[in-house]
């Protein structure tokens, strides 16, 4: 409720003002996006980290979409999607690690569309 309600402030501002102004007050509230998003590129639990930046009620759903090599040196390659939307893809010796890496694929993504949403 308080995202619902935080939007709904965010949007009430822009409608009585302009986006300047907007941008103005959300970056005084947030910081430094860049910055505060990759603290949280965490490279202990990366599919964790995904999960709180994206914080919908529809967790990151992650799909094996190529398994190659033999039972003892199989590589496997994940992609992570938020919402049918793919986030990033990423390889490993196991599911666990390529899921890892298709979340820290999934966060760099992210991270660079905050940007360009903040230089618009």
């Amino acid at each position: 409720m308080l995202r619902d309600a935080f939007e709904a402030l965010i949007g009430a501002l822009y409608l009585d003002s302009d986006l300047i102004r907007t941008k103005g007050v959300v970056l005084n509230i947030y910081g430094d996006v860049k910055a505060r998003l990759a603290s949280l590129d965490d490279a202990h639990n990366p599919k964790s980290r995904l999960q709180e930046v994206c914080k919908t009620n529809n967790p990151p759903q992650y799909k094996v979409v190529r398994s190659v090599g033999m039972d003892h040196n199989r590589e496997f390659e994940v992609e992570v999607y938020l919402e049918n939307q793919r986030l990033g893809s990423g390889v490993g010796t196991s599911i666990k690690l390529a899921e890892a890496a298709a979340a820290r694929d999934g966060l760099s993504f992210l991270i660079a569309e905050m940007e360009r949403a903040i230089r618009r």
